[in-house]
């Protein structure tokens, strides 16, 4: 522009002028010459009188004027004429020309035509202005975010060079800033998995992002282009979260452990599993249909007045672990063990497919397995009066932890409840005995056993009379 200007003045013989570049928000640059010295540049400048009544009559009409002076009241004393031309881009002018003299006649027709071509061409430069005073600013804004960011910020050119780091990338980097800059990556970092992401980001001219293990440390980098001129690498320093997580994941692999403990004391481990993806669980209160079945030792109590303590534990951990098994095999859940009695559920807290099938095919599985410990038990204790009975009933009951607060338990309460244990207390050694809700809901009626039908039977929870059913192992 300064090179403009030069030959803009000699070529009309005027005594000097400036070229102005404009901005949305006022004078980008301003070059002035007086003639005599060289030529001065100026960033954001203040214009002169002249120069801003110029601006004003070509913002109006944005064709070449002359101004003699009969219309230059008020300017420079020895100024008697103005060539004042707009430098027009896309309609939109972008800067002018003025050109000042002594004379009042200097500037002719020829003048204005000559200094028009040249502003034409003059666009190019000015246009170039606007870029480097935009670039600048950008760069001073960009420079000052940075330098405000707590994160470690680099710049780089496309030839992978530092331009610009803010300090926490200095402190980070563990060196000085003119140490650093110019200098490409590869001779400060040492960090293969970053220098990695780096090239990736330059070769595709798209964003990468990774978590990157650097001394110690756990860091979300980040490297994403500048148009064409570079990458900037942003490294978030996510130690803290990692570690938080860790210790997140900690607390629920103990909170999962706590739960299937106690859900291991209730259900099998197929149903535990489902039942470990729904946390809230346990704290459910709600309306379920459930087959219920009871399982009674016979003769417990003069067992324990006759055997040793010993024998006594003994007896109804083999009883109780070999049911619990044959419950947790037929989709049970356990719901109680009370003195010599088993409280299964079937259908809860999950839906089963024959519920009720699954229930008393679960108690003649008990009766078979319970003539087994039976025979054991006389070989060892010489008593053989022990015996099982099973009463099982289906229908609607409120399931929830029902107690205290130091001492709560997985609870069914309703009719069904009341219903199967009237069953049990009835159920004679070997018998499986259940009501016609029972058999009505059982899909597969067909069972290896022997079933006897009893009619007229009062039964506690159920309005009367009632038939029920018998069932007991086939061959005995």
């Amino acid at each position: 522009l300064s090179a403009v200007l030069s030959n803009s003045i000699s070529a009309t013989g005027a005594n000097g002028g400036s070229i102005v570049a404009l901005g949305v928000d006022g004078p980008l640059a301003k070059v002035s010459n007086d003639g005599q010295d060289e030529p001065v540049a100026e960033v954001k400048p203040q214009l002169t009188p002249l120069e801003q009544r110029s601006v004003t009559l070509l913002f109006r009409d944005t064709k070449p004027q002359v101004l003699k002076s009969d219309s230059l009241a008020g300017a420079e004393s020895d100024v008697l004429s103005v060539l004042a031309v707009p430098v027009v881009q896309d309609r939109q002018m972008i800067g002018f020309i003025a050109l000042t003299s002594g004379t009042e006649d200097q500037f002719n027709t020829g003048h204005v035509e000559l200094i028009d071509a040249i502003a034409r061409q003059a666009s190019i430069s000015m246009d170039r202005t606007k870029l480097f005073a935009q670039v600048r600013s950008e760069r001073r804004r960009f420079s000052v975010l940075i330098s405000s960011m707590g994160d470690a910020v680099v710049a780089f050119d496309n030839q992978l060079r530092v331009t610009l780091l803010n300090p926490s990338a200095v402190e980070f980097l563990g060196s000085s800033e003119e140490s650093l800059r110019g200098r490409s990556a590869s001779e400060i970092i040492t960090n293969d998995a970053f220098l990695d992401l780096l090239s990736r980001a330059s070769e595709n001219r798209a964003d990468q992002y990774e978590e990157i293990a650097w001394d110690g440390k756990h860091l979300l980098t980040t490297v994403s282009p500048i148009g064409s001129e570079g990458l900037v690498s942003v490294f978030q320093d996510i130690t803290f979260i990692k570690e938080l997580q860790e210790a997140q994941l900690q607390l629920v692999e103990e909170k999962a452990k706590r739960v299937r403990a106690t859900f291991d004391r209730y259900m099998s481990p197929k149903l535990v599993d489902r039942a470990l993806n729904e946390e809230s669980l346990m704290d459910k209160r709600e309306r379920r249909k459930v087959a219920i079945l009871f399982a009674d030792m016979r003769g417990f109590t003069r067992m324990t007045a006759k055997f040793t303590p010993d024998d006594v534990v003994t007896i109804l951990n083999e009883f109780f672990t070999e049911l619990t098994q044959i419950a947790y095999a037929h989709q049970g859940t356990i719901i109680d063990i009370a003195g010599d009695e088993l409280e299964v559920g079937f259908g809860v807290p999950f839906d089963l497919d024959d519920s009720c099938g699954l229930a008393v095919r679960a108690g003649l599985e008990m009766q078979r397995v319970y003539q087994g410990l039976a025979e054991k038990w006389q070989q060892q204790y010489g008593d053989k009066r022990l015996g099982l009975g099973v009463g099982i009933d289906f229908g609607e009951v409120i399931v929830g932890n029902v107690g205290s607060p130091t001492r709560m338990n997985y609870a069914l309460v309703g009719l069904a409840v009341n219903a199967s244990h009237a069953l049990v207390t009835m159920a004679a050694d070997g018998e499986v005995r259940f009501s016609t809700s029972v058999h009505e809901n059982m899909e597969n009626n067909e069972l290896d056993a022997n079933v006897e039908s009893i009619s007229d039977v009062e039964l506690k929870g159920r309005e009367g009379p009632n038939t029920i059913y018998v069932a007991t192992l086939a061959g005995t």
